[in-house]
């Protein structure tokens, strides 16, 4: 599973920055951020869209990438079963998921505005569930951390 996830991750990074690099060359100059409950729009160019979104990629992924290097001298990296790893060792790699499950956020955040700012006339509504996909990995996985720390010793 470790390597699974592993090889899941190292594919997330350029399939975040072909989307982004996509759905960038398709957006308006202008983009508008409706929130719901309020009338107030906000807009944000299409240019500071796409450096917010680097941004937040490098921010989070640069976070758990430093971690990984401070904890990687006191994890066995030969282990790639969660059910032969400490505690330790699952949370090191349990990590990297996590920031694969925040790619996949990201991926299909960038997707959703995409088509929400499409030149072509989609119905926004078959592809809410995009809007939804996101925060149930993170729980999934945030339930598979709980998972570990109850099996572990």
């Amino acid at each position: 599973m470790v390597k699974a996830i592993k090889f899941c991750y190292l594919i997330s990074i350029p399939l975040f920055l072909a989307v982004l690099l996509y759905y960038y060359a398709m957006l308006p100059d202008q983009l508008s951020l409706y929130f719901e409950g309020e009338s107030s729009v906000f807009n944000l160019s299409k240019g500071n869209f796409f450096y917010s979104a680097i941004g937040l990629f490098i921010l989070t992924n640069g976070i758990i990438i430093i971690y990984r290097q401070l904890a990687q001298s006191q994890v066995d990296q030969s282990l790639i079963d969660f059910a032969d790893m400490n505690r330790q060792e699952s949370l090191y790699h349990w990590v990297q998921g996590l920031s694969l499950m925040f790619n996949v956020v990201y991926i299909l955040s960038i997707i959703y505005i995409g088509l929400f700012h499409s030149k072509e006339n989609f119905d926004i509504t078959d592809y809410n569930i995009l809007v939804y996909l996101g925060p149930i990995f993170i729980v999934l996985w945030i339930f598979w951390f709980f998972y570990l720390l109850a099996t572990k010793k």
